[in-house]
């Protein structure tokens, strides 16, 4: 019971950051080989932890909460011990985890997302995904069966979301027709652009439409990750806008040279690795902010970033693994990442 909420001690952090990803605990306990149970590490722990990227390749046991109690039900160890002073209670029978409980679990907002409305910026070119994107519109690639706009929508669905809304321009009536064929379970309205608005300028037309913080999704990437957990998130921390980041490690392919004014070199690094948070293209925005987006006018995310920070907006970032993110706004990122949607 509860086998995959326990891993070994030793595991990298950005291992354990991409199995929070795609696992809805917001805990998991840490086991030595040698000792059992040692501690646990928490969701959004861990997630700080990441972003000193020197701790991404450390074992998860060096950020270890220890603040727990164990019992054992085979023993009945527990009796007469205070749980109250423990932040986390854990019950196992033998080498089986049964059950954990505790005040450290109840942190985590768990909103409703069903009701939550989801943004798809589907008007662009899709200019770097040419020649195909001369004929069908970005939205419409097909993905084995289906197209890329369906497979994106289709990870929000998971989580009872119905209502979207697609920004429209380039070739807009080859994707109206399309999704008029289908007739899905879910809700689509149209936002149509009389002219290219940029990354962010449609969204203006969201005012007054949504009363709540909603999901925005570029049309070119696809993020593999828990949903819950990002609103929660958003929510919690009171941010007026939320960029899921991920942790990418950038490796350049040649030997690096660092070299002084007067041309000696310094040090030569033989093919380096950097780690960096890449933007994926997916956002949490509060309604309250749509009003800083300019009427009518070209105005990208980037500006809507800069906007919402000059006024004393909060902008957040939830550092998500590589792993989680499939970019698919070249003709080579979707080629090369076409096993990984399949």
């Amino acid at each position: 019971m509860h086998k995959d909420l326990i891993i070994p001690e030793n595991t990298k952090v950005l291992e354990v950051l991409d199995r929070f990803d795609h696992n809805d605990t917001p805990i998991f306990i840490l086991k030595s080989e040698r000792r059992g149970i040692v501690g646990y590490i928490l969701d959004m722990v861990l997630r700080s932890v990441a972003l000193d990227f020197r701790n991404l390749i450390k074992p998860v046991a060096t950020f270890t909460l220890n603040n727990f109690y164990l019992i054992d039900q085979k023993e009945k160890s527990y009796s007469g011990i205070d749980l109250k002073n423990y932040s986390l209670v854990i019950e196992t029978y033998g080498t089986s985890l049964e059950k954990f409980y505790g005040p450290i679990l109840n942190r985590g907002v768990n909103n409703d997302i069903s009701t939550v409305p989801v943004v798809i910026m589907a008007g662009g070119q899709g200019k770097r995904l040419r020649p195909l994107t001369n004929i069908i519109p970005k939205p419409l690639i097909p993905i084995a069966d289906k197209t890329v706009l369906e497979v994106i929508i289709e990870r929000f669905y998971q989580y009872g979301m119905r209502e979207f809304y697609l920004t429209l321009n380039y070739k807009a009536k080859f994707i109206k027709a399309y999704f008029s064929e289908l007739a899905p379970a879910y809700n689509l309205h149209y936002i149509e652009e009389d002219k290219p608005l940029g990354t962010a300028g449609a969204l203006r037309f969201l005012r007054n439409v949504v009363n709540k913080p909603f999901f925005v999704s570029n049309c070119d990437t696809l993020i593999d990750t828990k949903y819950q957990k990002i609103y929660d998130f958003h929510l919690h921390n009171k941010f007026d806008l939320t960029i899921v980041g991920a942790i990418q490690r950038i490796k350049i392919p040649f030997g690096i040279c660092e070299v002084k004014r007067d041309f000696t070199l310094i040090e030569m690094r033989e093919k380096p690795e950097s780690y960096h948070i890449i933007n994926t293209g997916v956002y949490v925005v509060n309604p309250r902010v749509l009003d800083i987006i300019p009427h009518n006018k070209f105005y990208d995310i980037t500006d809507f970033i800069s906007d919402i920070k000059k006024v004393g907006g909060r902008i957040g970032v939830y550092p998500i693994s590589e792993k989680s993110w499939i970019n698919l706004g070249s003709l080579s990122d979707f080629q090369k990442n076409m096993d990984k949607l399949l």
